[in-house]
C-alpha cells in the first residue's frame, strides 16, 4: 500500500533545519483509525498529540524531534509516494518490528485521503470506542 512522504526540503525550511549538518529524516504520513501520523525512516511513529505531530531531525551529533501542527504537516506533504516496506529497512529486529507494527496500524485503512476530513471522521469514531 502506498503511503505519502513528506517533503525534505520544505520540511528543513519550516522546521528550521537549513544549517549545514541539520537534516530532517525521510517520514511518511499515514492514515489510521485513529488519524493521521508520522513514521520516520526506522519505523518510529506518532500520532498526533495535543495537536501536534512529531518530525525527527538530527545534527552531526545527534537527533531529536520537533513538534508542528497539522497545519504546517499538510504543507509539507510531497506528491512523492512509497511503501512503508521500502522506506522502513527491515534489516534487524527492531526495525521489522517496526514496519509490521506500522502495516497493521494501515491496513484496511486508505491511505489515498491523507489530509481530508475524512481522518477527522474517523478520528471521532476511535476516539468514541476508546
Amino acid at each position: 500500500m502506498n503511503v505519502k512522504m513528506i517533503d525534505i526540503e520544505k520540511a528543513e525550511i519550516l522546521l528550521g533545519m537549513t544549517k549545514e549538518g541539520h537534516w530532517v529524516a525521510p517520514h511518511a504520513v499515514v492514515n489510521t483509525p485513529k488519524g493521521l501520523a508520522t513514521v520516520c525512516y526506522e519505523g518510529v511513529g506518532w500520532f498526533e498529540y495535543e495537536g501536534m505531530y512529531s518530525i525527527l531531525v538530527g545534527d552531526d551529533y545527534r537527533d531529536w524531534t520537533k513538534l508542528i501542527t497539522k497545519k504546517e504537516l499538510l504543507s509539507i506533504i510531497s506528491n512523492e509516494e512509497t511503501t512503508l516496506h521500502k522506506m522502513i529497512d527491515p534489516h534487524n529486529d527492531r526495525t521489522r518490528s517496526n514496519l509490521f507494527t506500522w502495516e497493521n496500524q494501515i491496513k484496511n485503512t486508505p491511505q489515498n485521503v491523507v489530509g481530508s476530513q475524512y481522518n477527522e471522521r474517523k478520528k471521532e469514531v476511535a476516539n468514541a470506542v476508546l
